[in-house]
């Protein structure tokens, strides 16, 4: 097994959520669930990436807190803040599913955002 302490377990683990996420919106997947595998795609790239810099991760969930922390060892990856806080908005309805509430224009908005950042930040993992 491979050690979680390194970018490249982070990737790996990161195409694992990518893969999901393509998989239930080409099968019309519950919106919830669709959200809920992009904001851990990008949580796991964001760790990978704090990785790479030299920095120990915090295994915590919250991608504001994460994206602040990695912007703070390179500003490279500075641009992005209005994404991330986007697609962070819906955890709270992810943690205490309520599914309901959720409409296609809360995937479209999040799925802008999970692209945005994808399409940003993958490949310097």
């Amino acid at each position: 097994m491979q050690s979680d302490n390194t970018p490249q377990y982070w990737k790996n683990i990161s195409t694992h959520d990518i893969d999901t996420v393509e998989l239930l919106l080409r099968d019309n997947g519950h919106i919830d669930i669709i959200i809920y595998h992009m904001h851990q795609a990008i949580e796991k790239i964001l760790k990978g990436l704090i990785i790479a810099q030299g920095e120990d991760i915090l295994f915590i969930h919250d991608l504001k807190r994460l994206y602040a922390i990695l912007c703070s060892v390179n500003q490279k990856f500075i641009g992005l803040e209005e994404k991330i806080i986007n697609l962070q908005i819906f955890y709270k309805d992810l943690r205490y599913p309520i599914s309901d509430s959720l409409d296609d224009s809360d995937l479209d908005s999040a799925k802008d955002s999970y692209e945005s950042i994808l399409s940003f930040l993958f490949e310097d993992l």
